[in-house]
């Protein structure tokens, strides 16, 4: 391991982490805000670990709760990981035995520092590595680099939810993550290379700009191809709700499962002043253009109208079934997934957020190729499945509203039929009681 002179802005960073972490837990700090006291009650466990992980101030989280099922899954997997890697490098780099939460918080911190720290958009998981074992003062003689290494790659997915680390104690030698059987794991030596290029090799691929156009022929993606009540009710498409952004919109035609990411509030974080968070570094890192990187994340928003924003049905189907699937373990679900799914026109927090809601009219029943450049990929293969699809059903034939015009032309031949075999039903029933009469009449 490289040994670097601690960086003096890096160090104040760090030990302002603990600074802010001892004026919350006081009874009453002088002159200083009650971060607790802007968010709501169920928050208020994550105060610290809001804090440390976007090094922001009590004056700047009010109005920010709706982030808090972020920070709640980032503690359930704290506690998931805590006994079998963390404690234990953690133990090293403080020197105690006695590990706690406020010691697992601060080390999400450290990563979070150090990962905004270096500034070389070619950062590797090997000056991480550097820069928050300077923060700890901790040498080579202490800490294993690959422990450490694992521990800190585990944070990096987490802070920036764009892959699920999987660690093997039994394997400190490779990186892997959750991703396809086709990205075998990596060698550890793998942490020396751009943090873009390691994600890459481990199969995180996020929608790549050089690869639409050409390759796809349809010119527009419809709403009513695109909507969970036609995609649920004609396509028998179910929904997996996916911790992570590399799998979002990811669609399996032979299960018929379609993954979304269950926290978009961490894209909307970017709309917020004064905020610096990981997700954003290594999104822009990972596209080297700063345009890519927010379409990218207006495109995630956007996607979750289209699959249910924009029809009545498919919005309750979201409020009665798949906002609770979507919650999971958590104790609440993302107010802004909620939002985005569950109402005709989002409010809030978007409005809080000075995001233009014009993006996210209900109003539109196509989008073009500029709308979805990126996604556009995804979007359309689900529409190819959608569209090789036949109602096998009377109910399904009633919702299926793909196509208006050949809709408007079956139901009215139907009601055309309908009615006239009425009328005949109706002229021979007068023609029987006519002959009847007859007869009667006509007896002496």
């Amino acid at each position: 391991m490289q040994s670097m002179m601690p960086s003096p802005s890096i160090i104040r960073s760090f030990n302002s982490f603990k600074q802010i972490y001892a004026a919350t837990s006081t009874e009453k700090p002088p002159q200083t805000i009650d971060l607790e006291s802007s968010l709501p009650q169920e928050s208020k466990t994550n105060t610290s670990l809001f804090d440390h992980i976007f090094s922001i101030k009590g004056d700047k989280i009010r109005n920010l709760e709706w982030i808090d099922p972020y920070l709640e899954y980032i503690q359930q997997e704290l506690e998931l990981h805590q006994i079998e890697l963390l404690d234990p490098v953690l133990s090293r780099l403080t020197g105690s035995n006695n590990v706690d939460d406020k010691d697992r918080v601060e080390f999400v911190g450290a990563v979070a520092t150090a990962l905004k720290a270096t500034r070389s958009k070619n950062r590797t998981v090997e000056n991480i590595i550097v820069q928050v074992c300077e923060l700890y003062e901790v040498t080579d003689e202490r800490v294993s680099e690959k422990e450490i290494g694992q521990a800190i790659f585990l944070m990096l997915g987490w802070l920036s939810m764009l892959f699920k680390p999987q660690v093997d104690l039994k394997a400190l030698n490779s990186l892997q993550v959750l991703a396809s059987s086709d990205f075998p794991r990596q060698p550890f030596p793998l942490v020396k290379r751009p943090i873009t290029s390691v994600l890459k090799k481990l199969g995180v691929i996020l929608p790549d700009s050089t690869k639409q156009g050409n390759e796809i022929e349809t010119s527009e993606l419809y709403v009513s191809n695109l909507n969970y009540s036609s995609l649920s009710s004609i396509g028998g498409v179910r929904i997996k709700w996916v911790d992570t952004l590399d799998q979002h919109l990811d669609f399996d035609p032979r299960t018929r499962t379609l993954r979304l990411f269950r926290f978009p509030s961490l894209c909307a974080l970017s709309y917020v002043n004064g905020i610096d968070n990981c997700f954003d570094r290594m999104i822009s890192e990972y596209y080297q253009q700063a345009d890519l990187a927010e379409e990218y994340k207006r495109e995630v928003l956007r996607s979750y109208r289209v699959i249910f924003g924009q029809t009545g049905r498919a919005r309750k189907l979201f409020n009665t079934d798949e906002r609770k699937n979507a919650q999971g373990a958590l104790s609440t679900c993302d107010p802004l997934l909620v939002e985005l799914c569950g109402r005709s026109i989002p409010k809030f927090p978007l409005c809080k957020l000075q995001v233009d809601l014009n993006q996210f009219r209900p109003e539109p029943m196509h989008y073009s190729k500029a709308e979805f450049f990126l996604f556009r990929e995804k979007l359309d293969a689900i529409q190819r499945h959608i569209s090789q699809q036949r109602p096998t059903r009377i109910q399904d034939m009633w919702r299926d509203h793909r196509d208006p015009l050949q809709w408007y032309t079956v139901w009215a031949v139907l009601a055309i039929a309908v009615i006239s075999m009425c009328l005949s039903l109706v002229q021979a029933i007068v023609g029987i009681c006519q002959l009847y009469f007859s007869i009667h009449c006509n007896q002496p």
